[in-house]
């Protein structure tokens, strides 16, 4: 399916991309690798009338280390990010992560600006970024504010940024200790996604399908008091109340029980990993 016609602006500045979409309002989308946006404007699941692109835009693929923080561009791709020298030192969790996103179509062309703003409900990359404590930076014409990762999605397809607002970067703390996530795939898509950090406490965020990160507080808590050295029962019992009211999807791709299952299995993966066990399933 093709889809319906629309108008391509090409704006040179954040600023000119803003107020454009500000004054097309409802019927204008900002455009930038387009993996997500094209396809459900192919299959008619979404009409814009105008696509403002972003990509000749100085300065949004840009991922550099500048003070305390690494910063990522929010148009560099998922292959740019799992590439780079500076990710691969400072946050080997992320560029792993961007380096088995979906296929190498998607990972060449899909930003991981536009997978956050997208806010598909199965995407890995919200549930690392919040355990990881970043922050994301949104500019408009007239202002820019910067917003915790973990308050930016608020559930499927919804975030807080305003229309006219434009992602540029993801921000990351360093030295803030280390992180692992882990994810259990059905093809190109995640069932279940766990991310831990460990610095002066665990911190364990998961993806489920249904809806925002989560983070589990009893889970980090029982870690915490075990040294990261929980066993497998008392793990996953803590798992099963962290997510007892939470609403998981029940689908073609797999069932309430089963999911919840998955979410358990990859909090024990990403431990094993944070712990550096190679077999997950040897303790």
């Amino acid at each position: 399916m093709r889809p319906d016609p629309f108008t391509y602006h090409q704006p040179k500045s954040l600023a000119e991309a803003s107020s454009l979409v500000a004054e097309l309002g409802d019927g204008a989308a900002f455009y930038a690798g387009g993996t997500e946006l094209l396809l459900l404007m192919k299959m008619q699941l979404a009409e814009y009338r105008h696509l403002v692109n972003l990509k000749k835009i100085d300065g949004l693929k840009t991922i550099v280390v500048r003070h305390d923080r690494l910063i990522v561009g929010a148009l560099a791709t998922h292959h740019d990010i799992a590439l780079s020298t500076a990710v691969s030192k400072h946050c080997p969790s992320l560029s792993r992560l961007c380096g088995e996103i979906a296929n190498i179509r998607v990972r060449v062309a899909g930003t991981i600006g536009g997978n956050l703003c997208f806010a598909e409900p199965r995407a890995d990359p919200p549930v690392l970024l919040a355990a990881l404590d970043a922050v994301i930076r949104l500019v408009s014409a007239h202002a820019s504010r910067v917003i915790p990762a973990t308050e930016f999605f608020l559930g499927p397809f919804e975030t807080a940024r305003q229309p006219d607002e434009i992602l540029t970067t993801i921000e990351i703390p360093l030295g803030t200790g280390t992180a692992s996530v882990e994810r259990m795939k059905q093809g190109n898509y995640s069932l279940a996604t766990a991310a831990i950090s460990r610095n002066d406490c665990h911190r364990v965020w998961i993806g489920y399908g249904g809806g925002a990160p989560k983070q589990l507080d009893g889970t980090g808590a029982l870690l915490d008091r075990d040294n990261g050295c929980t066993g497998e029962e008392a793990l996953f019992s803590a798992v099963a109340a962290d997510i007892a009211d939470l609403e998981i999807p029940s689908d073609i791709e797999a069932g309430e029980y089963y999911r919840r299952h998955l979410i358990a299995v990859a909090v024990k993966r990403a431990l094993a990993s944070l712990n550096g066990i190679q077999n997950p399933w040897a303790h």
